[in-house]
């Protein structure tokens, strides 16, 4: 996988070699990998993946049998919780029902010792960041999601951590209310230049607010890249499947001089790229969107057309997402834009169509890989 040590920046967790059991299943399989200073990093990966074993080791809420876990240069492998320098926001929010929010923010400040006038000035700044003002006397059971969202942020914030922990904190929002919160939560983040750690299994969400992913599969890291990396050149054949549609071409490498042609069965053969970078084994594949459907075959260089009949059609609006079955009998997935009102009228009409693509929009997948960071 892509080497993600940079040299200009500073980690604010270095993880070396974790692992951690429950009972013969292993959650956590020989982690390394080290998180900036000042960066929104997100742990993606499936349900079961080990994504949120590995927050509540860095949280100190679990202890690993290996490895070692360092923040801003101090080791707290073995340390609890309470000495930490991390707030974690829980997918429940943990909100005190029984406290107003003013009460569950002041909670923390008072175990530490403050004076009540900068506990007064602290709770009432973090209310600002958050928009939550107007609530401060109000109870949890009196709260939206959203706004318990907020308070539970506030609460972690208040207390200035190094690194605030983020455990599927927006899964139970309904989708608008979810967007307008990760737009918040980044902004929040870049004002407060605190490491922002996100466990999340939702792909939309990490690729958007993210300045970092790693994508989680089985307890290892399979790989760590930028959003716009990660999806577009993905290095790992799981992470090409799991973040978005793909279609993959399946074929055979074939080397002629110092050219790699892909041969297909639905698109004869496709020259790729010179590159040497490329893997010596490798699969390809190309993104929904990057497909474009014509009424007829496209003739410009680098493109590549195969006829195909639409078979399944889902409607969403400004997008479609359709099934094309191609004269070889393979599917491919396509996301077509609704340009104009007409287009999905006259596409309708025809009883084939043509989908096109661009070689330099393929995807060259490394196959079998093994090698975990």
């Amino acid at each position: 996988m892509r080497d993600v040590e940079n040299k200009s920046l500073s980690p604010c967790i270095r993880i070396r070699n974790l692992t951690k059991h429950f009972g013969n299943s292993i959650a956590v399989k020989n982690i390394s990998l080290d998180i900036y200073k000042n960066e929104f990093f997100a742990i993606l990966g499936p349900s079961g993946c080990g994504k949120t074993t590995l927050l509540r080791l860095i949280a100190g809420l679990e202890i690993q049998e290996t490895g070692e876990i360092y923040i801003s240069d101090t080791d707290y492998s073995s340390s609890p919780p309470n000495v930490r320098p991390v707030n974690m926001v829980f997918q429940s929010y943990a909100l005190f029902p029984h406290m107003t929010v003013r009460k569950n923010i002041e909670f923390g400040l008072k175990i530490d010792g403050l004076n009540k006038k900068t506990i007064k000035t602290k709770v009432l700044d973090v209310l600002n960041m958050v928009k939550m003002n107007d609530h401060i006397d109000k109870y949890p059971s009196q709260l939206s999601g959203g706004e318990k969202q907020r308070v539970a942020l506030a609460r972690a914030i208040t207390k200035n951590p190094d690194v605030i922990l983020l455990d599927e904190p927006l899964s139970a929002l309904d989708a608008n209310l979810r967007r307008e919160m990760q737009i918040e939560l980044s902004n929040l983040q870049k004002s407060l230049g605190i490491t922002f750690v996100l466990v999340t299994h939702d792909q939309d969400e990490a690729l958007s607010i993210a300045s970092r992913i790693a994508v989680m599969n089985e307890g290892e890291i399979v790989e760590v890249s930028s959003p716009d990396e990660i999806y577009e050149s993905p290095k790992d054949i799981f992470s090409a499947k799991f973040i978005g549609k793909i279609n993959i071409l399946e074929g055979e490498i074939k080397k002629i001089d110092d050219t790699f042609v892909y041969e297909t069965i639905d698109f004869g053969h496709i020259n790729i790229p010179t590159n040497k970078n490329n893997p010596n084994s490798f699969t390809i594949g190309i993104r929904p969107e990057k497909i474009s459907v014509r009424k007829t075959c496209s003739s410009k260089q680098d493109d590549i057309s195969v006829k195909g009949e639409i078979i399944e059609w889902n409607y969403y609006g400004n997008i479609n997402y359709l099934i094309v079955k191609t004269s070889n009998n393979s599917d491919l997935y396509v996301h077509m834009q609704n340009k104009t009102k007409s287009s999905i009228k006259d596409l309708k009409k025809e009883p084939f169509i043509w989908l096109t693509f661009n070689v330099k929009d393929l995807m060259i997948i490394k196959k079998n890989t093994t090698q975990r960071t």
